[in-house]
């Protein structure tokens, strides 16, 4: 069944039945100069030469220096002997490739490798190609961040090679430069983790790709029990879920899915995850602790704060400040939630209130869920949201790598540094994004892309909303997409990385399990919200809906997804992904696709993407479920072709087009053996707040995993 391999659905525990042999220590490389350590190509076949083995020296790798060798780029052919040159008194390990066991890519494939011993002095090992082995066409590697370079230049058509630091780790960084006899240096730790740039497939950003893989799929994923508006995946997988009052399972609808099952119970009473305090609307995240924290509500609820634990069941309550109905929320490095804005009036969004400042909330506070108290309202932020407003509700709120926040609301974006436990401090404007105002009721969608070690730079993809401001019924969405790093200060500026294959308004944003963006729902017209008009929903299986009220303000729905690749900038072909059944609009979630209250929605659709049909998916057979930050921690697996990489991914909380706190890191290769793999969490929590993500580790084919979760207190 295809729910058994997704990542963001299905969240499967994998089991072990059988072991796999171990293999000696790799070193962990990519790129076309995978063996031209200072060396050279010798042409002709001939029998593989090695060294004969030394005394062995515990914890010594060859660290290849990327960075300093002189020699161009070359390609390891059939038939082809590679020659080692080394000189120094250090000892150094020397790696083997078996005769017929070479890749067909360079990617890292570390059973292939053999260490046979530890040499000092000069020397040289050369080594015969019996397979396939051209260098890879790298992708999934993003083409703006490489040593600074405009991200304008680098979206030409460069991709960036992954990570070689397995040795780095154990051998404190020693690199080599032996290609006119010099010593073997010391590097730093960022020269090891540098990334080169690489041809790509032709194309740049805009242009469209067809997946590798085929169109993916969708199938069913039954009854959900409510109108699930508001959706978290927990620490075992299952998503908890909740609806406005009166949508289903009694006053307050509260449920959690099974994706594994296809099914769903009641959670708690008839108050559910409210505690019979409508939360409609509100904000929301999860703890490492497995709990849900909702911010806000509806009606004269919107003051209202929850805790949700869903280990225990336990639910507590209180008040905050002040109401915020639409509010953003970020989880910070040392575990304390901000909540940003809103108003303070539910309802009370979009150009209709634009006179009416009462309304506005543009102030934020901070909740520690240690002591379960909220700092009181600060104003620290009030300018920039009292500019965006009415058209500021749901901002986006993003960590950034240096502890401080940036904050989108409406077209305007502003970085803050945080000045103290609970407070913050503008520091400077960021650009606005071209085009109209993107915040609610003109919803766009916003996503992180996934960071790379070592965690300096951090990206902030923007698509999508009206084309056009005070947009109404009819009015065309917007198919422009723009990226800008956040990192880069005051001159960092937006870059676009459009059109899309469709315009879209209210698509929902996740990040894939292979580093992709995956783009669902929405729709080419309108906007979000409540029409009264009457209209006739139909779905894709050939039956209708007639809405009588609270029908959708956005038409011409889009049910086929489109997955953008940060590596190249490009967007999936249009028509090329299997399209959905069912309008996901006004009030639907994506973890699995389900809700939408307009078109009186209570079920589920799970999707397969593409990259699933590119290989045999590799099983992780244990993790931890609990990690601590800047812990490496070793993960057995079993998997036909070789493993390369893994990323972590932030557990979804989702509603109205929001992914609160969402965000995921390729984790560093400290080793693998073939049949355990070895990653350094990050250590800065700037880069990795506390919460609950999701592991996954990829083949050589770029083919995910299902996903452990972890919690990382």
């Amino acid at each position: 069944m295809a729910a058994t391999r997704l990542c963001y659905a299905a969240l499967l525990l994998a089991l072990c039945a059988t072991a796999m042999p171990a293999h000696g220590r790799s070193l962990s490389h990519q790129g076309r100069r995978l063996f031209q350590m200072g060396g050279m190509m010798a042409p002709g076949p001939g029998p593989a030469e090695a060294p004969a083995p030394g005394p062995a020296s515990e914890g010594i790798d060859i660290a290849l220096d990327w960075g300093f060798n002189p020699y161009p780029d070359e390609e390891a052919m059939v038939g082809d002997s590679v020659t080692f040159n080394w000189s120094g008194g250090t000892p150094h390990g020397v790696y083997r490739i078996p005769d017929g066991t070479c890749p067909s890519s360079f990617s890292p494939a570390p059973p292939t490798m053999e260490e046979v011993g530890a040499v000092a002095g000069e020397g040289s090992a050369t080594f015969k190609f019996d397979a396939p082995g051209k260098g890879p066409a790298s992708s999934h590697r993003y083409p703006f961040l490489t040593m600074r370079p405009s991200l304008a230049s680098l979206l030409l058509g460069v991709a960036l090679l992954t990570l070689s630091a397995s040795a780095e780790r154990r051998i404190g960084a020693q690199a080599l430069n032996t290609a006119n006899g010099d010593e073997p240096r010391r590097s730093s730790r960022k020269q090891l983790l540098e990334w080169e740039p690489v041809s790509t497939a032709d194309g740049g950003p805009g242009d469209t790709f067809v997946p590798q893989g085929g169109e993916g799929s969708w199938e069913s994923g039954g009854d959900t029990g409510i109108i699930m508006i508001h959706a978290c995946v927990m620490s075992k997988g299952d998503v908890v879920g909740w609806s406005a009052r009166n949508m289903g399972l009694q006053e307050y609808g509260s449920a959690v899915y099974n994706a594994t099952t296809r099914s769903y119970k009641q959670l708690l009473d008839e108050c559910g995850v409210h505690d019979c305090k409508n939360s409609f609307c509100g904000a929301q995240t999860t703890t490492a602790q497995s709990e849900v924290l909702i911010f806000g509500g509806h009606a004269n609820h919107i003051n209202w704060f929850r805790s949700y634990d869903h280990g225990t069941g336990g639910l507590w309550s209180t008040q905050m400040t002040s109401g915020r109905w639409y509010p953003g929320v970020a989880t910070l490095p040392d575990g304390k939630v901000i909540v940003v804005g809103g108003v303070a009036d539910s309802g009370k969004a979009g150009y209709h209130v634009e006179d009416d400042r009462s309304v506005d909330n543009p102030s934020y506070e901070v909740y520690d869920p240690i002591t379960r108290k909220f700092t009181g309202d600060n104003w620290e932020m009030s300018e920039q949201l009292a500019a965006a407003f009415p058209i500021h509700t749901y901002p986006h709120v993003l960590l950034t790598p240096d502890g401080g926040l940036a904050v989108s609301a409406g077209k305007l974006m502003v970085k803050y540094a945080r000045t103290g436990p609970t407070t913050f401090a503008k520091t400077y404007d960021y650009p606005s994004r071209p085009g109209a105002p993107w915040s609610y009721p003109q919803t766009g969608v916003g996503a992180l892309l996934p960071m790379l070690p070592p965690y300096d730079q951090l990206f902030f993809l923007a698509a999508g909303g009206t084309s056009q401001d005070r947009a109404k019924v009819g009015t065309p969405a917007s198919d422009a997409a723009e990226i800008i790093e956040l990192t880069e200060g005051p001159e960092a500026s937006w870059t676009s990385v459009g059109p899309m294959p469709y315009p879209r308004v209210m698509g929902d944003a996740l990040v894939l399990c292979d580093g992709t963006i995956g783009i669902f729902g929405g729709a080419q017209e309108g906007l979000a919200g409540w029409s009264k008009v009457a209209r006739n929903v139909e779905y894709g299986d050939g039956t209708s809906w007639y809405c009588k009220e609270k029908c959708s303000k956005a038409e011409v729905e889009v049910f086929e997804p489109t997955i953008f690749d940060p590596a190249t900038g490009q967007w999936s072909e249009k028509g090329t992904l299997a399209t959905m059944l069912r309008p996901r609009l006004y009030h639907s979630v994506a973890v699995m696709m389900a809700g939408s209250d307009v078109t009186n929605d209570k079920t589920a659709e799970i999707f397969s993407p593409p990259y699933l049909n590119k290989g045999p998916q590799p099983v992780i057979v244990e993790a931890p479920t609990v990690v601590t930050a800047g812990a490496e921690i070793t993960v057995p697996y079993m998997s036909p072709d070789p493993v390369q990489r893994a990323i972590l991914i932030r557990n979804a909380a989702v509603t109205h087009s929001m992914a609160f706190d969402a965000r995921a890191l390729w984790l560093e290769v400290v080793s693998n053996t073939g049949c355990e793999l070895s990653v350094a969490i990050p250590g800065n929590r700037n880069v990795l707040p506390p919460g609950m993500y999701m592991l996954v580790i990829l083949s050589d084919k770029d083919v995910p995993s299902p996903a452990q979760i972890v919690s990382i207190p």
